[in-house]
């Protein structure tokens, strides 16, 4: 699929098609249709009938069932666990993010993948065209897949292509990235983001906008409707006297466990996202009163404000606790220190 905001870019792409690199490293501003924009350029390199996808030979029927015998994906490595209880929320809706590995997967590509590729770089192409490799995201190679990975690119073999998307080039090897030829892909403009959400029924399209940094496929994923006038809720955190840290800890731990997509929460299932929209919260509440139009993640009017001192206070502790928040030993352990800490920072002087 390519998206509207990503016409000029595959029209770039279309015009590399006769001199085609080994190795494209394609940059996506964060969740603007990278992986959709590198399993287009991987299905029309494959494409039998046509230089786009025809949609109709073997080969575009293949790609569609993810199943064409000269096409690899690499991704974070899935995990040995337990079958989700019945209603659980569907790991494919939930916010991407750092919460990925609570959820039963990885966070890294690992070395043993990397191997797993030996046999299909080192043999003949099944269709006697290219082979093609999806990397993503790339800076999820550990340092062993990265330098498992790197020997590939240094000694190609014959109509190979890799595609590595990312959207932080700077954590990748250095020797990666000069082996690539890079390939910048455009951020969503508002627009047309906007539209794509109504399209899809993901609505207030601008809200979520907003809440995910302007990330159309952040914000597509998010499932559920989420309800941004419950929010309302959070400001009693900073707002209350009596905000009960404990009560409040034992109320998110019960909805991170149903995985649940109502309120405040939306579609958390980890710690790691109760912290992220707390920061974005905080980050919001900080602003200056008469400005409420120029908030960045919910924009729209909100009755507490923080005082810029402590706002800062809040917000560094929080980024303390994000550091660990991917794998907390004990959940509840961890949500009871979170809202403690907030409450002791909300109550000093």
């Amino acid at each position: 699929m390519i998206f509207e905001w990503q016409q000029s870019a595959w029209r770039k792409f279309e015009g590399m098609r006769q001199t085609l690199p080994h190795a494209l490293l394609l940059v996506d501003p964060g969740g603007h249709g990278g992986v959709e924009f590198a399993s287009q350029i991987a299905a029309a390199v494959l494409c039998e009938s046509a230089p786009a996808p025809c949609g109709q030979c073997s080969a575009c029927r293949w790609m569609a069932d993810d199943n064409h015998p000269d096409f690899r994906r690499l991704t974070p490595a899935a995990m040995e666990v337990d079958a989700p209880e019945p209603g659980a929320v569907d790991p494919a809706e939930a916010d991407a993010g750092p919460g990925a590995a609570n959820r039963g997967e990885s966070r890294e590509i690992l070395i043993d993948q990397v191997r797993a590729l030996s046999d299909f770089l080192a043999i003949g192409t099944h269709r006697g065209g290219y082979r093609v490799v999806l990397v993503h995201p790339a800076e999820a190679l550990n340092r062993n897949a990265a330098n498992g990975l790197l020997k590939s690119l240094e000694e190609p073999t014959r109509n190979t292509l890799f595609l590595l998307v990312t959207g932080s080039p700077s954590r990748l090897l250095a020797t990666i990235r000069s082996r690539c030829v890079r390939f910048d892909l455009p951020r969503a403009d508002r627009l047309n983001a906007e539209r794509w959400l109504n399209e899809r029924g993901r609505t207030p399209a601008d809200a979520l906008l907003a809440f995910y940094g302007g990330s159309p496929m952040r914000a597509a994923a998010a499932g559920a409707v989420e309800r941004f006038e419950a929010l309302a809720f959070l400001d009693d955190i900073f707002v209350r006297s009596d905000f009960d840290p404990l009560e409040f800890a034992v109320r998110c731990d019960i909805a991170l466990a149903k995985g649940q997509k109502d309120g405040w929460l939306g579609a958390a299932t980890a710690p790691a996202t109760v912290v992220e929209r707390l920061l974005k919260l905080v980050h919001d509440l900080a602003l200056p009163p008469g400005i409420a139009a120029e908030q960045r993640y919910f924009p729209t009017a909100r009755a507490a404000q923080l005082h810029e001192e402590k706002a800062l206070g809040v917000y560094r502790r929080l980024l303390e606790l994000k550091s660990v928040a991917d794998h907390p030993l004990n959940v509840r352990l961890f949500l009871d220190d979170l809202f403690i800490q907030l409450a002791a920072q909300l109550r000093s002087p």
